[in-house]
């Protein structure tokens, strides 16, 4: 068990002392097993749609998947009710868990329904909260009591009767710091790292022909003369195939069957990942619809407009089958080296 108890819960149950421990709390003792609900709760202060303001409206559309916080919203909503949360609020996006959309508040705002809105109780380091609602096994835990295929949701309850070994409040807040500041350290590296592909956006504009012209603004200088560039259509060098349809009945937890990749697996700009929020079935797909190497893994169609058109490469590392659900399809190009 790591720090914060990222191990199964019933591990959590066996073991009360972390792998790792800073040297002024080695004599501390065991941790104590607390239930989620213990530390924390759900706030339900709600305010009404008067009350919003753009700046500060936090809904799963504005939430970023895999823990890379938020942006601003585009648009508020016509009607409805919203939480108010306060800075230092850790909001959890309940449609579609696997997805990793968790943010610890900046400022104080109001969020939609589909977000949940966890508040430390007094005695409980609201940044130790945190790491735990956002470690993989709170994940885990959530999704293994969700409802619905196409739009799973956790179940409030069975969030609360999550299990957690929790040291002292210094030792909290030692660990969160920590922690903490490796946080700060990611978003430093992923703020450059949308740099880069800022440019490399702009390099490919001047890189490959506008529409209607030729030739690129752009040429490496040993192919300067080699005249115009062909225009062909993407048919011409390359196939499209429709992901796999399936039940619910044909969902399982047996990870010897077939992998789907669906929109929360397509890493926009990367590689699909095949290691977080994974989903097999019973049915198996076409010889066509087996991902390939350098296949282009595209979605098509979601409950989230800004998913739609979301784009990675698989780079076959996958050991064993697998294919893209339904909502998404696989361009499979002829000129690899174009990818």
């Amino acid at each position: 068990m790591d720090l914060i108890g990222r191990a199964s819960n019933m591990e959590i149950l066996q073991k009360h002392i972390p792998q790792l421990r800073f040297p002024d709390f080695l004599n501390d003792g065991e941790w104590e097993v607390k239930r989620l609900g213990e530390i924390a709760k759900v706030v339900d202060e709600k305010c009404n749609i008067g009350k919003l303001n753009i700046e500060t409206y936090i809904s799963t559309e504005n939430m970023l998947q895999n823990l890379e916080g938020v942006k601003k919203a585009t648009k508020l909503p016509d009607t409805g009710s919203f939480t108010r949360f306060q800075k230092g609020d850790i909001l959890f996006s309940n449609i579609r868990p696997y997805l990793k959309k968790v943010w610890q508040a900046e400022f104080d705002g109001a969020a939609s329904n589909d977000v949940i809105v966890f508040r430390a109780l007094s005695g409980f380091d609201f940044h130790f909260v945190s790491q735990i609602i956002k470690s993989d096994s709170f994940i885990a835990h959530t999704m293994a009591g969700a409802k619905g295929v196409k739009m799973p949701r956790g179940d409030k309850n069975m969030m609360m009767d999550y299990l957690v070994c929790i040291p002292s409040l210094a030792e909290q807040r030692r660990i969160a710091a920590c922690l903490s500041a490796l946080d700060e350290m990611l978003s430093a590296t992923n703020g450059k790292l949308e740099r880069l592909k800022t440019y490399k956006k702009g390099l490919m504009q001047k890189l490959f022909p506008a529409k209607g012209k030729k030739l690129p603004e752009l040429r490496f200088k040993e192919f300067e003369k080699d005249g115009e560039w062909q225009e062909k259509s993407l048919g011409e060098i390359g196939t499209f195939v429709r992901g796999l349809s399936y039940n619910k009945m044909e969902v399982t937890n047996n990870h010897t069957f077939t992998l789907v990749i669906r929109s929360n697996n397509i890493i926009q700009d990367g590689f699909v990942d095949c290691r977080n929020g994974l989903q097999f079935v019973t049915k198996a797909p076409t010889a066509d619809q087996v991902l390939q190497m350098d296949d282009i893994v595209i979605c098509l169609a979601n409950g989230s407009s800004e998913l739609v058109g979301k784009t990675a490469i698989f780079d076959g590392a996958y050991a064993g089958i697998a294919t893209v659900g339904a909502f998404c399809g696989i361009y499979r190009s002829v000129c690899h080296f174009l990818i």
